[in-house]
């Protein structure tokens, strides 16, 4: 099974439940950032997540509203750690080290 990629795909599973007439079956295809670009009138539920906490991660092309942030975070480093060049760290892997 392929995953979501978009609204079609939503729109098919909603299809499929309805000729089945499944009843009481809630979606919640909308997180923060789709629910600011998108209208969620169709949605059950959103998973509102990082913009419970005042962050969006929208362009200010889509016209985000003006959130602001409700909480701070500060830590003090704890480790150090050695990492083989090309090694990827973080959610995602974003990060690739280029060093040894």
């Amino acid at each position: 099974m392929k995953p979501f990629s978009g609204r079609k795909d939503v729109d098919e599973v909603r299809n499929i439940i309805n000729s089945k007439n499944i009843k009481n079956i809630r979606f919640h295809s909308f997180n923060t950032a789709s629910s600011i670009r998108l209208n969620p009138k169709d949605e059950d539920l959103i998973r509102v997540g990082i913009g419970i906490y005042g962050y969006s991660e929208i362009d200010n092309i889509f016209n985000p509203p003006k959130l602001r942030p409700v909480l701070s975070l500060y830590t003090n480093k704890i480790s150090t750690k050695k990492i083989k060049s090309g090694s990827r760290v973080g959610y995602g892997g974003v990060f690739s080290s280029t060093e040894v």
